[in-house]
C-alpha cells in the first residue's frame, strides 16, 4: 500500500510539474512587464517540483533496513543419498516421495538370491576342510608320537655307542630315523597351519557374502523425508546406484555474511530470530559458528552495506525444523 502512494504521488507531482511548466511556457501577449514575472514564477516552481520529485525517488528507491537486521541467506538441511552397496533387481521399495521414514527402516529390497547360493559353495567348501583337519590333527598326534620313540632309541643307541657297546652303523641308523621322525611332525603342523589359514580365508569369504546379503536391505540411517525416489521396482540396481535421497527436515540452518563493523553485534550461541519466506511464524535459530577469517562477499548474497568488501561468513542452525521448510527458502536473520 506505501508503494502505491509513493508511485500515485509521484505521478501527481510530475503531473504538477508539466502542467506549471507549460503554463510558463505561455506568457500573456499583452503585458511585457507580467510575461516576465509569470515565466520567473513558473520556472521556480518548477525547479522546486523537480528537485522534490529526485527526493523523492532516491527516497523511494532505497530501502530502509529492518531494526535487528543481521544477514539473509537459504535454508540448507542434511542431504543423504542411499545408494545400492550390492548388484541385483530391485525387488522392493517401501517409500514413496515426501513420506517419512525412521532411522533403520527399510527402503528397498535387492534380490541377491545367487549371493546365498554362493555362500552354500563356500560353506560346504569350509565344512570339508573341517573334516580334513580332523585327520591331519591325528596325523600330527602320531607323528609326535613316533618322535618321542625315536629319540628314545637314538639316546640310548648313543651311550652304547660312547661304551662302544653299539656299532657305527647302529648309531648312524638311529640317528637318520630321528631326523625322519622330526621332519615328518614338522610336515604335519606345517599342514595344520596351511589348513587353518585356509579356513581363515573362507571364514572371510563367508563373512564378506553375508555383508552383501545384508547390503540387499537398503535401510535408513537417520530420521527423513523422502526427497527423490531413483528407481522403480523390476530395476536393476549397481553397486553406486542412487535408489533414495533423504532429507533431515529436523536440522535446517543457513549461512548468512556479516559486515566487520556488525560483526561485534552477534557472537557465537547467540539466540536469533529466522523468518523465512511463505512461513508465517517465526522461527528460533542459533549463530553455531562465526568464519575466523575474513572473505569477499559473494556476488549472490546483499548485505546490510553494500559498500562493504569483506565480510565474515555465519552459520545459523534452527531450533526445530518442520515438514514446510524446504531446502533453498529464503530466510532473513534478526538479532533478538
Amino acid at each position: 500500500m506505501e508503494e502505491s502512494k509513493m508511485s500515485i504521488e509521484k505521478m501527481n507531482l510530475s503531473h504538477l510539474a508539466l502542467v506549471v511548466t507549460s503554463s510558463a511556457e505561455q506568457p500573456r501577449q499583452d503585458d511585457a512587464r507580467g510575461k516576465v514575472r509569470i515565466c520567473n514564477i513558473g520556472f521556480g516552481v518548477a525547479s522546486i517540483l523537480i528537485a522534490t520529485l529526485i527526493v523523492v525517488g532516491v527516497s523511494g528507491c532505497s530501502e530502509k533496513v529492518p531494526e535487528g537486521f543481521v544477514g539473509s541467506g537459504t535454508l540448507e538441511a542434511k542431504e543423504v543419498t542411499l545408494s545400492a552397496e550390492t548388484s541385483g533387481t530391485v525387488l522392493k521399495l517401501t517409500r514413496d516421495e515426501g513420506e517419512t521414514v525412521s532411522k533403520g527402516d527399510t527402503l528397498c529390497l535387492l534380490d541377491v538370491e545367487k549371493l546365498r547360493l554362493k555362500k552354500n559353495e563356500v560353506e560346504a567348501g569350509m565344512n570339508e576342510l573341517t573334516a580334513n583337519k580332523a585327520a591331519f590333527e591325528e596325523e600330527a598326534v602320531q607323528a609326535e608320537v613316533n618322535l618321542n620313540n625315536v629319540q628314545k632309541r637314538y639316546d640310548r643307541i648313543g651311550g652304547l655307542f660312547k661304551k662302544g657297546s653299539a656299532t657305527q652303523q647302529q648309531f648312524d641308523d638311529a640317528l637318520t630315523a630321528l631326523t625322519i621322525a622330526k621332519s615328518r611332525l614338522k610336515l604335519a603342523k606345517a599342514k595344520l597351519e596351511a589348513l587353518d589359514a585356509q579356513k581363515h580365508k573362507i571364514a572371510s569369504s563367508i563373512e564378506l557374502l553375508d555383508a552383501r546379503i545384508a547390503d540387499g536391505a537398503i535401510t535408513s540411517p537417520i530420521d527423513a523425508v523422502v526427497e527423490e525416489r531413483y528407481t522403480e521396482v523390476g530395476e536393476f540396481a549397481r553397486v553406486g546406484m542412487p535408489i533414495y535421497k533423504l532429507v533431515d527436515t529436523s536440522r535446517f540452518w543457513l549461512r548468512v555474511y556479516i559486515s566487520g563493523r556488525e560483526l561485534g553485534s552477534v557472537a557465537i550461541g547467540d539466540t536469533v530470530t529466522v523468518k523465512v519466506d511463505s512461513v508465517s511464524r517465526s522461527l528460533i535459530g542459533v549463530i553455531s559458528s562465526v568464519s575466523s577469517e575474513a572473505e569477499f562477499t559473494p556476488k549472490n548474497v546483499q548485505t546490510r552495506d553494500s559498500r562493504a568488501e569483506l565480510v565474515y561468513a555465519a552459520k545459523v542452525r534452527l531450533l526445530k525444523g518442520g515438514k514446510t521448510l524446504k531446502i533453498g527458502m529464503p530466510a532473513e536473520v534478526y538479532i533478538r
